[in-house]
């Protein structure tokens, strides 16, 4: 047998819009299918099971042959995914879901999208009473065709009617076009229904200019299949043009030649039903039931009888009615199953855009930079997903889908608005001068304002670097009803709090301050005083905090008490429990944070002993510039666990400390500090630093006893020991 591809470039015909150029799909590989065909129900795959059982039901007589293809899905759906064909096509008409922008669109047909290709491919989505006449098989069966039959089919068209023309043999014969449909039918094997159909599925139902015999230029030719009537030019024209090839100089002539054709070309190729005439996935040859092939992909896909993916499912309404009175006869559906089939294709359905957003509110680039505005339409799933972008400014900004240049130092909105909807959002673009600076950072005066109702207060700050070219902030709050803001001043419209936010014009940077407004007629309170600075507890000791507040009849005297470390201590209202050993500060505020007060507390274990008293050797030494000194001291109770001590200068410019020795810097006074690691008892020693150079004559400056209390009886005498400092005293009287 011929290949496809031999006998189509010996016919070389062109057909109209519904028929395409049969043009070779060419691969630098062909791959290769093992096709077969199985009879019943059971043969198919379970997905189509359910479907044919209920038909089978209704109709016991008809037979389902199911034709494995053996081409994978996937395969399937980029074999027929060719731009440069335009092998399958809609209306453009059509909802947007159904069509790709292949960049073709011709005489009112666009490219059909994959979605639409997926949706009329699977056959699985027309086994119904009146669909699965596309995968009826188009030979001829005398017992069903029969010319009451085609004659009750015709019947309101123009083939409803005799004519005298000639037959092949040129005798003049008078005969109804439903005979010569019938002889049609009996010399090609094709089914006489799908000879009638094709003919007015191509010239109407009342006929064209490609059957009168009467075209101007082509009186007496016919072309009942508008085989040649490609649409460069006058279609008809070209069709009868191609008939005057043929010689068809009678009706009988062209519809039994065009049938001839037909048979030749497609359904003795195995192309056999309406779906096969449209989807080229059989191989070169009719096969029957345990019959099988293997085929080249170089004989499949490109020889389609019709561009138009619908066309099938159109002619299956039509077949029906041819079979209107036979339903219950035996009727044979050729239905083609593919490898790795996904669970369903559904209809594409057009879903419509309710909003779009931009990436990005501002972009700041520089002269000459670039940046990409990326627009999100929602649902996602939206089927125009197109926008068209503008721009404020074009001198400052150029735009161009999305993707955009800085011209010029200034400021413009690109704007992207959806086709579908008409819907907008918009973003800033700010084109910076690399050559000059720009806001860092900003100070504002105050991290918090307190001011009361219909007070208007004007807040200081200052953007770093100082030279910043942008230093014209936007000023706003996030609670308008509680203040006001007009530039970097506000006003007071209600009790409350709100934040005053001020942002640079990119929105990079930005500070922020807390304003808290009072009603001048009230009372707030002013200070939190608590019993003690510092609390010394257990572990597992509870205890309640005293506090005052003033004044007494203050409005806001709702506190807030908080632990510096929740692991050590724990905190509800004012009472405190230790948790474990060491040092937290406990921490209470009005609710509006306004006023705070804190103290520390120190937690320690139940049964150590902790420093009660550190006692240095004296309380005050005079030392020279550069003399260092060790200071002796001692603690108490001896078997504390705390001793451990911080020793500090409380003036490091006069003494320097370093543990229990201290050294003189320069001529002075200053305190020794030292206290327990957990800072729970400190003591202090007073130190003076003479200079190295004075002669002034030394004087007493402190006198030690030995003791101070002694218990003497009457007329005992004692004599006391002390000392005095320093040593060189020359007042030591």
């Amino acid at each position: 047998m011929m290949s496809k591809n031999i006998k189509i470039l010996m016919l070389f015909f062109m057909l109209t819009l519904l028929v395409v150029a049969l043009i070779p799909n060419y691969s630098n590989s062909a791959n290769t299918y093992y096709q077969y065909v199985k009879s019943g129900i059971s043969a198919f795959p379970d997905s189509y099971q359910e479907r044919l059982r209920k038909l089978s039901n209704k109709y016991p007589n008809w037979k389902f042959e199911a034709y494995y293809t053996g081409i994978p899905w996937d395969e399937l759906i980029e074999k027929e995914r060719d731009d440069s064909v335009h092998r399958n096509r809609v209306t453009v008409n059509a909802p947007l879901s159904w069509k790709h922008d292949c960049g073709f669109v011709d005489d009112g047909w666009a490219c059909a999208s994959d979605a639409a290709v997926k949706y009329y491919l699977d056959p699985r989505n027309f086994l119904n009473e009146t669909q699965i006449f596309q995968f009826v098989e188009t030979s001829y069966n005398e017992k069903v065709q029969t010319l009451s039959a085609i004659q009750n089919s015709v019947k309101g068209t123009f083939l409803d009617n005799k004519i005298t023309c000639k037959d092949l043999n040129n005798n003049i014969v008078t005969k109804s076009y439903s005979e010569i449909i019938i002889e049609a039918a009996r010399k090609t094997n094709i089914s006489a229904f799908y000879i009638k159909s094709k003919i007015i599925q191509e010239v109407g139902s009342s006929g064209s200019g490609s059957v009168t015999g009467t075209y101007p230029g082509y009186e007496g030719y016919y072309n009942f299949f508008n085989y040649g009537a490609y649409d460069d030019g006058d279609d008809i024209a070209n069709g009868l043009e191609y008939a005057k090839g043929k010689e068809w100089d009678s009706q009988y002539k062209a519809i039994v030649g065009g049938a001839e054709l037909i048979g030749t070309y497609y359904i003795n190729q195995g192309q056999n039903t309406a779906y096969f005439n449209k989807w080229d996935v059989v191989g070169t040859k009719i096969l029957k039931d345990g019959e099988s092939q293997t085929v080249s992909s170089t004989d499949m896909f490109w020889h389609q009888y019709m561009t138009n993916i619908q066309d099938p499912n159109s002619q299956s309404y039509s077949y029906r009615k041819l079979y209107a009175n036979s339903l219950q006869s035996e009727i044979t559906f050729i239905i083609p199953v593919y490898e790795n089939m996904p669970e369903f294709n559904q209809m594409p359905q057009d879903v419509s855009v309710n909003g779009i957003s931009i990436n990005q509110d501002v972009f700041v680039v520089n002269i000459n930079e670039t940046g990409d505005a990326i627009a999100k339409i929602t649902p996602s799933n939206a089927t125009n997903q197109n926008v068209v972008w503008t721009v404020s400014d074009s001198e400052t900004v150029r735009v161009w889908n999305g993707h955009f240049r800085g011209l010029k130092e200034g400021t413009a909105i690109i704007t992207a608005t959806t086709i579908d909807g008409g819907y907008s959002a918009s973003c800033r673009v700010i084109v910076r001068n690399p050559n000059k600076s720009y806001v860092q950072s900003i100070k504002i005066e105050k991290e918090r304002y307190i001011s009361y109702i219909d007070e208007a207060f004007d807040i200081s700050y200052t953007c770093y670097p100082l030279d910043s070219a942008n230093t014209n902030l936007y000023w706003t709050t996030d609670n308008p009803e509680v203040i006001r803001v007009f530039g970097n001043r506000y006003r007071g419209l209600k009790e409350g709090e709100a934040k005053l936010i001020a942002i640079t014009d990119d929105g990079r940077v930005r500070a922020e301050a807390r304003v808290i407004i009072r009603d001048k007629n009230k009372v707030y309170v002013e200070r939190i005083s608590l019993e003690k600075e510092k609390y010394i507890i257990d572990i597992d000791e509870a205890m309640d905090i005293q506090f005052t507040y003033e004044p007494l009849n203050s409005i806001n005297a709702e506190f807030y008490w908080i632990s510096s470390d929740d692991e050590i201590l724990r905190v509800w209202g004012n009472r405190i429990r230790g948790l474990k050993e060491g040092t937290a500060e406990i921490i209470v505020k009005t609710v509006d944070g306004t006023v705070e007060a804190r103290a520390e507390v120190v937690i320690r274990k139940q049964g150590k002993v902790y420093v009660e008293s550190i006692i240095p050797d004296k309380s005050e030494y005079i030392v020279s510039v550069d003399e260092a000194v060790d200071i002796p001291y001692s603690y108490s109770p001896k078997n504390a666990t705390n001793a451990e001590f911080d020793w500090q200068s409380s003036n490091p410019e006069v003494i320097r400390v370093f543990g229990n020795r201290f050294r003189g810097l320069k001529e002075g006074t200053a305190e020794i500090i030292v206290k327990t690691i957990d800072e729970t008892v400190e003591t202090r020693i007073k130190v003076k630093v003479k200079g190295k150079e004075s002669n002034d004559p030394a004087k007493v400056e402190t006198i030690k006893l030995s003791q101070t209390e002694y218990t003497v009886r009457i007329d005992e005498a004692v004599d006391i020991p002390y000392s005095y400092s320093p040593e060189n005293a020359t007042n030591a009287q």
